[in-house]
Formats: C-alpha cells, structure tokens, sequence
C-alpha cells in the first residue's frame, strides 16, 4: 500500500475527496476514537489494493437524485458518511410513517401488517386510483409488501451492510416511488 507525503489541496478540495471515499464506501467515521477520524472499510482495503485507481467514478449528488426533500433529509447524512445500511433503513422507516398517517393507523401497525391495512386489495383503507383492476390493486400490495421484506425488514433484525452505493440509492429511490403512491392513494370508499 502506498502513502502520500504531501497533497497540495484547498479545505473544499479536501472535502469533496472524503466526501466520494463516503459515498464509495470506502471509509466509514470511526466512532471509537474521535469526531473527523475515519477507518478504511474491507470495500476501502479491497479499493487501496489495486495498482492503479479510478478516480473518475461519478460522485452521487443526492441533491440532483432524490427530489423528496423530506426523505432527502432523512437520509441525507447516513448515506453520505457511508451508512448505507443506515440510509436504507431511515428510508423505509420515513416510508412507514407516512403509509400510518395517510391510513391514519395507529403506532402499533408496522410493516408488512401495516401495508395489508393499508394496500390490501378490496379490503385496505387506501387506494391508487389509477388501479382499476383487482390484479393491479394486488401489485400495488405485493409492491409495498416485497419492498418492506427485503429492503427494511432486514435491516431492523441484522447489520446488512450495503457495499455498493447505487444500489442503496436504487433502494432509496424505490421508496420515492412508493411515496409518491402513497400521496396519490385515497381513502377506499366502501
């Protein structure tokens, strides 16, 4: 592994680079010894082990992918100091509150118990009024369903650890798109 003896840099410089080793996944804070101190992460090792580097990688711009400003700040911090595991589960956790207030269900409904309340097709409170048959009201619930057993449910149980940024932006992403269902769903009318 090589070292630098000097790096000629301004501050913003400095911290546009810990910002993409962040976003990488490279290096996560190193809670255990101080504030502004990180550690080298086995994708970061893996990283620091070619011969060469590609620093050329697109940087996520969070600001320029996520347009929900209420879920961008939920997550915001997490994914950008590598807690992608972190961001993922504030996402779904965002996600949960705003199905429990528009279903107006109470604390206690959570999960996959909470999206058949919610989603259940002919017997959920919300609907998608785009769904006209039975089938797409099913997809919808399966939609909710599925994401919330894979991606947050995990993450509540066991450390999951995203090493990939995209992907945890994709799963991101993925609840924006269920949010914005949510805000269309209207009361079922019974």
């Amino acid at each position: 592994m090589g070292y630098v003896d000097k790096v000629e840099a301004n501050e913003n410089d400095i911290r546009d680079f810990l910002d993409f080793l962040r976003t990488k996944n490279y290096i996560r804070p190193a809670s255990d010894i101080a504030p502004g101190y990180y550690s080298v992460t086995e994708k970061g090792k893996e990283f620091l082990s070619k011969e060469t580097y590609d620093f050329n990688e697109d940087i996520i711009d969070l600001e320029k992918e996520i347009s929900n400003t209420n879920l961008l700040k939920e997550i915001k911090s997490s994914f950008e100091s590598g807690d992608l595991d972190n961001a993922v589960f504030k996402a779904y956790r965002y996600l949960e509150i705003n199905l429990r207030e528009k279903a107006k269900l109470s604390a206690d409904d959570v999960g996959t118990g909470l999206v058949d309340k919610a989603f259940k097709p002919d017997h959920g409170i919300l609907k998608v009024p785009t769904c006209i048959t039975i089938s797409e009201e099913q997809g919808v619930h399966f939609l909710f369903r599925g994401s919330i057993q894979l991606f947050k449910n995990p993450g509540s149980h066991r450390f999951v650890d995203y090493k990939d940024s995209k992907m945890a932006l994709n799963v991101i992403r993925l609840v924006e798109v269920l949010l914005r269902l949510i805000d269309e769903s209207i009361i079922r009318s019974i």
